[in-house]
């Protein structure tokens, strides 16, 4: 493969040459000025548009695509305009790359290029203003963030825990730590107790180790990761609540609830119960979630329901006695825009009875009294041991807490009670059946369409 090769310059010489150019520029066009006189209409200076810092902007681009520049470090630091840009750009390209098309077509952008030059695009349009652009990248995300998400997970327990022996235990181990895997460890930081309700606090800390020389001689160094707070919640039902981590580290901390407490986590979910005959070609983690789609979230206040992302397991984790050399599909994931309608969509749920373990949905808030509301992405997804509930801060990220808090609830009770409204299911799947045969196009969404409100 043969590899670029690019010139490195100054960042002084290569301003000294878009200086030059503009000079050039204006001298060429005086003289087209002096030759037209007659014919040239000339704005006002106030309608006049400036293009200069346009034009430098397109030429850098051009010798930056050749050229690298070597700027002076100010005070030993990145020059703070460039750094600031950079975090800017890299933001924005945290949108996919076909967000950040939209995102400039609907600017009347140039919606070519690669995610850095659509970044750029996009944050000039936007005169770099960090807060407008933070609204844009919070209002485009088809799939929430973590870092930018309320997060709960959910695990089933055997049973429902004895709440005054759970608080007695952990008394005990508040203010200490126990190690729960290599070179790391749970702290039992704070433990608050309401009516029903136990809320545990605590830090997983953990090390990393590399190999190192010290004046010549190897030695092993341990460099401390970065900490990670966890909020555990304990009631009176057996499902464990767990907020802030990621997967890994949320099994890490009810980990260290099982030992501290000896509460017992089952391992899987419990999905789908209340079934009927009617249901009996769609798996249950399917019946799960589109009982949440069809009664859940709308009793939670959440309307216009639009699917962006929905991945299907298409076959199981048990390998067997299969050689490790036969191909096989694990999942299928979708990407687009009200995918439930979609035929393909509907012949894995139908037809072929997959598994929809998890969705990304955007939905729009109950209309408050102020007359606020906004959008909002949520995912739902069906992990190995535990049901994840994520909820993005959207439009509005003042509304987001609330907006989690009734997507959790709503996930909550289809766990704890089984399916809402079995015969409204039904007709979701007659509907999908119907869908996954039907041979016409779809001019427009209407798999999830009632009586919701479309503001």
């Amino acid at each position: 493969m043969t590899t670029r090769r690019q010139t490195v310059l100054h960042e002084e010489q290569i301003e000294a040459v878009i200086d030059q150019f503009n000079e050039f520029a204006d001298k060429q066009a005086d003289l087209v000025r002096g030759k037209n006189r007659e014919r040239v209409y000339t704005l006002k200076p106030e309608h006049q548009p400036s293009v200069d810092a346009a034009l430098s902007a397109q030429l850098r681009d051009v010798l930056e695509d050749e050229i690298v520049p070597a700027t002076e470090l100010e005070d030993a630091k990145i020059l703070p305009v460039e750094l600031d840009h950079e975090v800017i750009k890299k933001a924005l390209i945290g949108l996919k790359l076909e967000t950040l098309k939209r995102v400039a077509e609907r600017s009347a952008l140039e919606g070519t290029g690669n995610a850095e030059s659509l970044a750029t695009r996009i944050a000039e349009s936007y005169a770099w203003n960090r807060e407008e652009i933070a609204r844009l990248i919070l209002a485009s995300e088809d799939e929430p963030a973590v870092e930018r998400a309320h997060v709960d997970r959910l695990y089933a327990l055997y049973d429902s825990p004895p709440l005054d022996y759970v608080y007695e235990r952990l008394r005990y181990v508040l203010g200490r730590y126990i190690r729960i895997g290599v070179a790391r460890w749970f702290v039992f930081e704070e433990l608050e107790s309401v009516t029903g309700q136990l809320t545990l606090r605590g830090t997983l800390r953990a090390y990393n180790a590399t190999v190192t020389e010290v004046e010549a001689n190897p030695t092993v160094v341990g460099t401390p990761a970065r900490d990670h707070r966890i909020e555990l919640l304990v009631d009176n039902s057996p499902l464990l609540h767990v907020r802030h981590g990621s997967a890994n580290e949320s099994s890490a901390a009810v980990r260290a609830l099982e030992i501290a407490t000896r509460i017992q986590v089952l391992g899987k979910p419990t999905l789908g119960a209340g079934a009927s005959a009617a249901l009996a070609t769609l798996a249950p983690a399917s019946l799960f979630m589109l009982d949440l789609l069809t009664t859940r979230f709308g009793t939670a206040g959440l309307h216009n329901k639009n699917m962006t992302v929905a991945r299907f397991q298409v076959d199981d984790d048990d390998r067997g006695e299969e050689p490790e050399s036969r191909p096989r599909l694990r999942a299928v994931r979708f990407e687009g825009a009200h995918l439930l309608d979609s035929a393909a969509a509907c012949k894995l749920l139908a037809d072929e009875g997959r598994a929809l373990v998890d969705m990304s949905i955007t939905v729009r808030s109950a209309l408050r009294a102020d007359g606020e509301t906004g959008r909002f992405p949520v995912r739902v997804a069906i992990e190995r041991d535990h049901v994840l509930a994520m909820t993005g801060f959207g439009t509005l990220p003042g509304l987001s807490f609330g907006v989690h808090a009734a997507v959790v609830d709503a996930v909550t009770e289809e766990l704890g009670d089984g399916l809402a409204d079995v015969n409204a299911l039904a007709e979701l799947a007659t509907k999908i059946e119907e869908r996954a045969r039907s041979t016409v196009p779809i001019e427009e969404a209407d798999m999830l369409r009632d009586n919701e409100p479309s503001t």
